[in-house]
């Protein structure tokens, strides 16, 4: 197999750190080419840097010079966010019209004759926790997630940009809807409320939990990115849900956790969740109150039969991964 020259977006992020660590590591990856506003602390060592703010609309042009100059064979955009921010506009300007400047400058390139394929790492969030979901979501089900919650509403609107780009350029897109992630030390919405002292319920609701350990949300993305360089710059968009094995349902992982639940009843506890988030004093928006009343559990197979993923981790093993961290740090 050839060896890759591979561009990264969001390589301060989760996903991005735990990437590019895997890359470098790997025979199979030539260069790497961070897209980003500052190099990580301990940059690879294959590492080349391109400072790009995703939020500029200059970056486009910045962006397609990166990627002319040093030859890339595939990009992954990761420059999305793991748990709600209180800026709004910020989450905007980063999600939506972040992956929009990425992908005018593919666009260039896809007007030449050197396409570059495109891989996204989105959310299951995005088709929404509802009374009338299956009980899994494959890939042709509508995003039906709140357009108004940027955590997804944001990702919900990256993901038409990329359905129209490659539509309009025929360039080879793949978007991997991934669990939200779960892994001790690792900074993210269900890890934070997990760890939480007094964990918010909603009164008579205990929907099904979801989760995906990072090193596995790292092998899908390794296979995903591995496979459109294969493919080449011309092809079709992939959508692939990446998840744990299993499901647990919300009480069973906050009991794993020794962690004691606080229901609240919705329509009362709204107006107070939304004041203490923007002071800063609770982890999500009422908005969230959606995954704690109903389930968002998607189906994975297409990605265990067409990428060869199998997630090493089920959702029970990344709670009970958890749980241990939380002992010794009690201890």
């Amino acid at each position: 197999m050839r060896r890759l020259k591979v561009a990264v977006t969001g390589t301060l992020g989760v996903l991005g750190r735990h990437l590019l660590s895997r890359l470098d590591a790997e025979d199979a990856c030539r260069q790497l080419v961070l897209l980003d506003l500052v190099p990580p602390p301990h940059p690879p060592r294959k590492a080349c840097f391109c400072r790009v703010d995703l939020t500029e609309p200059r970056s486009s042009q910045r962006i397609a010079d990166a990627l002319e100059r040093e030859r890339v064979d595939v990009v992954v955009h990761l420059a999305f966010l793991q748990h709600p921010v209180r800026t709004a506009g910020y989450a905007h300007e980063l999600e939506a019209l972040g992956t929009q400047h990425l992908l005018n400058a593919l666009s260039r390139l896809a007007r030449g004759a050197a396409p570059v394929p495109l891989v996204v790492g989105s959310s299951t969030l995005v088709y929404g926790a509802r009374p009338e979901n299956p009980a899994q979501l494959r890939e042709d089900a509508p995003l039906r997630g709140r357009p108004g919650y940027p955590l997804v509403g944001e990702k919900i609107a990256a993901e038409r940009h990329v359905r129209a780009f490659q539509r309009a350029s025929g360039t080879a897109v793949t978007i991997l809807r991934m669990a939200p992630l779960l892994s001790p030390g690792v900074r993210t919405i269900v890890g934070r409320y997990l760890s939480l002292p007094a964990v918010p319920t909603l009164l008579g609701f205990n929907p099904m939990l979801q989760t995906l350990a990072v090193a596995d949300a790292v092998e899908a993305l390794g296979r995903a990115l591995e496979r459109a360089a294969d493919g080449g710059g011309r092809g079709a968009l992939e959508v692939y849900n990446v998840c744990g094995s299993d499901v647990l349902p919300l009480h069973a992982a906050i009991r794993l956790c020794g962690r004691r639940s606080v229901p609240l009843l919705r329509f009362a506890a709204g107006a107070m969740v939304d004041a203490l988030f923007q002071a800063g004093l609770a982890i999500a928006p009422s908005a969230h109150f959606d995954y704690l009343q109903y389930g968002c559990v998607a189906d994975g197979e297409r990605a265990v039969a067409e990428l060869g993923f199998v997630p090493r981790k089920s959702t029970r093993d990344c709670v009970n991964d958890l749980a241990h961290t939380l002992l010794r740090a009690a201890a």
